[in-house]
């Protein structure tokens, strides 16, 4: 289990920039990808000749202290007109740790109903991050006339706090649910007029074999489960990730939500047990 917390995106307010193959924010303003309701999206377009690519990049002000290891864009829709032959998304980021990159990754296929983030948990730190670069490159013939459209509500870019104890903390009595906001109305006649609503997942549930280091802490930096309980609490966001060991789970399972229970920690012997967890996801 992982779990994406403290998002810088949302925490500072330098500005974000976008480049290359002419590309140009079409609704919206790059500054809307900071704010944490999914409400305000931004239009990108890049439209010309040839394969299409560009990026949004952070220059934070100050990188020092700044942890990345998960990056994302929530909410996403890309449209494609002429002939692209196939659209793909890598991270690059740079720190005092060096570079860190992922491989190229298709849209997530996702069905109806679920929202579309493009997650990445990279594949080591990126300790005093001083730039992030999130590319998308559609492959086109050199003379074929195409645009590349990319929508995205917000921007993620986080600290992850693992859980892998003897290769991974176990889910105990974990259940993964949905709720439906919709309503039906039936007339006298019994015809029935459905209201439909969009549907949030939750999870819920316990994770046993932490260990005391994960629960608590040693003192040395660092989240730990208790410092998350109490700085993220019920109110800030996160990203939380039961399953990353394919695409499909991780962008199936994932929710961007708030904790609605932090659960209490009980000790069980040399390890700690997370109790009564709940995450409900935001939209």
């Amino acid at each position: 289990m992982r779990i994406g917390y403290q998002n810088f995106a949302f925490r500072e307010s330098h500005a974000l920039t976008l480049a290359g193959a002419g590309a140009s924010v079409e609704a919206g303003a790059l500054a809307n990808l900071r704010t944490p309701q999914l409400d305000q999206r931004v239009t990108i377009r890049s439209a010309g000749t040839g394969n299409r690519s560009f990026y949004i990049e952070d220059l934070p002000d100050t990188p020092a202290g700044r942890t990345v290891r998960a990056v994302a864009l929530l909410d996403i829709e890309v449209e494609t007109v002429g002939n692209i032959t196939g659209v793909t998304f890598e991270v690059e980021c740079s720190g005092s740790s060096g570079s860190v990159s992922t491989t190229a990754v298709p849209v997530p296929l996702m069905p109806d109903g679920f929202p579309r983030h493009l997650i990445f948990n990279l594949p080591a730190d990126c300790t005093d991050c001083q730039q992030v670069r999130v590319w998308i490159t559609g492959a086109a013939n050199i003379a074929d006339e195409v645009e590349l459209v990319l929508t995205a509500s917000a921007l993620w870019i986080s600290p992850v706090m693992s859980l892998t104890v003897n290769g991974g903390a176990l889910e105990e009595s974990s259940a993964y649910s949905v709720e439906d906001g919709g309503t039906v109305q039936r007339t006298p006649g019994g015809q029935v007029y459905g209201d439909p609503a969009g549907a949030i997942r939750t999870h819920t549930g316990s994770t046993v074999y932490i260990t005391r280091t994960e629960a608590f802490g040693d003192g040395s930096g660092g989240m730990d489960v208790q410092q998350l309980m109490v700085s993220v609490r019920t109110t800030g966001p996160l990203f939380w990730i039961p399953d990353d060991s394919t695409e499909h789970l991780l962008h199936r399972l994932t929710i961007y939500g708030q904790l609605t229970q932090v659960g209490r920690l009980v000790p069980r012997g040399p390890y700690v047990q997370w109790q009564g967890w709940q995450v409900r996801e935001s939209r």
